[in-house]
C-alpha cells in the first residue's frame, strides 16, 4: 500500500473580506455615531443678543455638516436674560452649520 499524504491545508483568503468589514465599520462610526460634543456660541450687538447651542454630533456632521445630530439644543439671550430655548433636535441632517 502506498503511503498517502494528507493534502496540505490551503490558506483561506479572508483578508479582503476583513478589510471591507473594517472600512464599513469605520464609515458607520464616522456618519452615525454621535461621539463629538458640539458647542457653539455667538454674540451680536456688543453682547445685546447671544445664542448658545450644544449637543452631540457624528464626526461627519462636525467636519462636513452632514451626519447624525443628537440632543442639539439652542438657547437665545437678550442682555443676559434667556428669551428662548429650542427643544432637543435629533436626526440625520445635511447642510448643518459646521462652525465650531
Amino acid at each position: 500500500m502506498l503511503g498517502v499524504q494528507p493534502a496540505a491545508p490551503t490558506k483561506s483568503g479572508h483578508t479582503g473580506r476583513n478589510v471591507a468589514i473594517i472600512i464599513v465599520l469605520l464609515l458607520f462610526v464616522f456618519f452615525f455615531i454621535p461621539i463629538v460634543p458640539y458647542n457653539y456660541s455667538t454674540s451680536n450687538g456688543f453682547g445685546a443678543t447671544s445664542t448658545h447651542v450644544s449637543g452631540y454630533v457624528s464626526p461627519s456632521a462636525y467636519l462636513f455638516g452632514c451626519g447624525l445630530v443628537v440632543n442639539l439644543q439652542g438657547t437665545g439671550y437678550v442682555f443676559g436674560a434667556q428669551v428662548s430655548q429650542g427643544g432637543p433636535v435629533s436626526g440625520f441632517f445635511c447642510n448643518v452649520s459646521a462652525q465650531h
